[in-house]
């Protein structure tokens, strides 16, 4: 055999060999910047077929939005984002922290008003406890021992003329009067439209005011001001000018 066959013999084996790793070697991911290599027609012509079989056996899905609810100030306003009404749970006897109704007077009063049957016969006083004093700093309401039949309220006032409270907040408590224990009251309803036309009411300390509240964790919470008069007199008219 010439020595030309021999080359060509060879060149040839060399090719089968390069074409054969090639087919063995996985598949690179194309590199950035390189254009991808197009699929033959017959595979696009398979693929749109199959997407539309899909497409025409598939449901189709609505894909439109529910209405958002109504919220922030005017929420219930308007009726948006309301909480449907259920059934109200039936208040348990002797609670562990029994259900309270607080509104405020024409006059800066406090009214409180708990579930009889979630009072004992030894709770006698609403106490009004000042958080920063530790307990140093109380006020305390009378609970009428009558008329304490289920489904009935208990009424204890707060009269603002006769009590001085300090600046703070102050928890509120049902009270027992033999051991001293106490319970704190939760906030069922917390009424303050007479807070709108009222005056602020004047002590020898100073200004007061009184605002009842609901806490962050759903207890009865009253916040009480006490602050020196202003001592910064009125300005002074200027004089009229006469012509």
């Amino acid at each position: 055999m010439s020595p030309p066959r021999r080359r060509g013999r060879r060149r040839r084996l060399r090719r089968r060999t390069a074409a054969r790793d090639r087919r063995r070697r996985p598949a690179r991911a194309p590199r950035r910047g390189r254009p991808q290599r197009r699929a033959p027609l017959r595979a696009r012509r398979h693929r749109r077929a199959l997407r539309g079989a899909l497409r025409g056996a598939a449901p189709r899905l609505d894909r439109r939005r529910p209405p958002a609810k109504k919220g922030g100030l005017f929420r219930g306003l308007f009726g948006g984002g309301r909480k449907q009404q259920t059934a109200a749970p039936r208040p348990q006897r002797n609670a562990a922290h029994p259900e309270a109704r607080c509104s405020v007077e024409a006059d800066g009063s406090l009214t409180v008003r708990i579930r009889a049957e979630q009072l004992t016969a030894a709770d006698t006083h609403v106490l009004l406890r000042h958080r920063g004093s530790k307990g140093k700093e109380t006020v305390r309401a009378a609970l009428p021992q009558g008329g304490r039949e289920p489904g009935t309220w208990v009424e204890a006032r707060i009269d603002r003329a006769a009590h001085e409270m300090s600046e703070g907040r102050w928890d509120t408590y049902a009270e027992r009067s033999g051991d001293k224990s106490r319970r704190r009251l939760t906030a069922a309803l917390v009424e303050q439209k007479a807070l709108l036309g009222l005056s602020l009411g004047h002590t020898a300390k100073g200004v007061t005011a009184w605002v009842p509240y609901e806490t962050t964790d759903g207890f009865l919470a009253v916040r009480t001001w006490l602050r020196p008069p202003s001592t910064r007199r009125p300005p002074r008219s200027a004089p009229a000018r006469t012509a």
